[in-house]
């Protein structure tokens, strides 16, 4: 995240990863454990936060650094909560991790 790169605190909390291996490939999200995906990737974590807080942080995302209407945000942001909910209790993607941080 920002605060890591340019060595500011921005309220996450940053563990700095180091490995000798010089060809990685980092993909971010939950469709990396979904079933079709997960078997093809050698290293699997799932890093979860508070809904509360994921919440709070997309919404203020999406209206401080991108700008966008508030009043939406808040709908748009609410409406994935729900089907995110959804998905996970049918497909419990965290279970697929090789590594689980909370």
């Amino acid at each position: 995240n920002l605060g890591y790169f340019t060595g500011g605190e921005d309220g996450y909390h940053e563990h700095p990863f180091v490995c000798s291996t010089p060809h990685i490939l980092a993909i971010e999200g939950c469709q990396l454990l979904c079933p079709r995906v997960s078997p093809l990737v050698d290293l699997r974590i799932w890093v979860g936060t508070d809904a509360a807080v994921a919440l709070q942080r997309g919404i203020y995302r999406d209206v401080h650094d991108y700008g966008l209407e508030p009043r939406r945000v808040d709908e748009m942001w609410r409406e994935w909560v729900e089907r995110e909910h959804r998905l996970l209790e049918k497909d419990d993607r965290r279970a697929r991790a090789d590594i689980v941080v909370e």
